[in-house]
């Protein structure tokens, strides 16, 4: 009986850290951005702030948050494989912004995800991120226009819970690339209406663009519902990297569980 007691005990626990582990939201992720870092200001905290407080919107925090300032150093492929989520934006030069996409492309090949924020001109990344259709939003420049978001989008999409007025500027103009799906858009405006978040699935991990400049506080025309609005497109429905499913780790805890019973006998 004792026997039969400590094996149920063991199940429990198996079981519990199955149910811990598969309701876990918010993964790790991992800030991307060449930006401006002085005495004055330092806009890569900006964005720091900004994912943090999403997160703490949403009620669940990270697990890590990572930071590359790639105006002074890229992050090497295996430095962003610890991260399930890359959220990347540029707004000063890149120290190798060819070397940067084609790491950020293998990432994304190999399972990672990507969030692409405003990137202004040149200063996008290069290399096969460029060349290879990995950005489901075809840029043709900028505009410094602030707009608002479309109040027709779809309140019942879960990568727009919790937004519910939402106002930015410095958004790429363009058109979408085929397959992409748009999620909501911004009125028509002193621009035309362009994509506010539109993503792509045809890759090994997910990409998304969500479209304008966030790392500045106090640009008048940038308020609203950002914060919850970035935490979403970099955790709704983003695959963890390299994480067990729920099944295969019961069935590992089981398993263990079962072997530590029969040695005990």
């Amino acid at each position: 009986m004792t026997r039969f007691f400590g094996l149920n005990r063991l199940l429990f626990s198996a079981v519990l850290f199955v149910f811990v582990a598969a309701s876990a939201e918010a993964g790790s992720v991992v800030l991307v951005g060449s930006d401006t870092v002085n005495a004055f200001t330092n806009r890569i905290q900006g964005m720091y702030n900004r994912v943090a407080n999403g997160a703490t919107q949403a009620g669940t925090p990270y697990s890590a948050i990572g930071v590359y300032n790639t105006n002074h150093v890229n992050p090497t492929l295996a430095q962003l494989q610890q991260y399930d989520t890359a959220l990347v934006w540029a707004a000063t030069s890149q120290i190798d912004a060819v070397t940067l996409g084609n790491t950020l492309a293998d990432y994304v090949d190999g399972g990672g995800n990507v969030v692409m924020m405003m990137n202004f001109g040149f200063y996008a990344p290069g290399g096969r991120w460029a060349t290879g259709g990995y950005d489901p939003l075809i840029s043709t420049g900028y505009t410094l226009f602030g707009q608002s978001i479309d109040p027709t989008f779809n309140p019942s999409n879960p990568l727009l819970a919790g937004v519910t007025t939402l106002n930015a500027e410095y958004k790429m103009i363009g058109t979408t690339r085929d397959g992409a799906v748009v999620h909501a858009s911004f009125l028509a405006g002193a621009a035309s209406a362009t994509p506010l978040l539109v993503e792509t699935t045809a890759f090994n991990g997910r990409v998304r663009n969500l479209n304008f400049y966030a790392a500045e506080p106090l640009l008048p025309n940038t308020n609203g519902d950002i914060d919850r609005l970035i935490y979403n497109a970099i955790n709704v429905g983003m695959a963890p990297a390299a994480v067990p499913e729920p099944s295969s780790i019961l069935i590992y805890s089981l398993g263990a569980a079962c072997l530590w019973a029969r040695r005990k006998k």
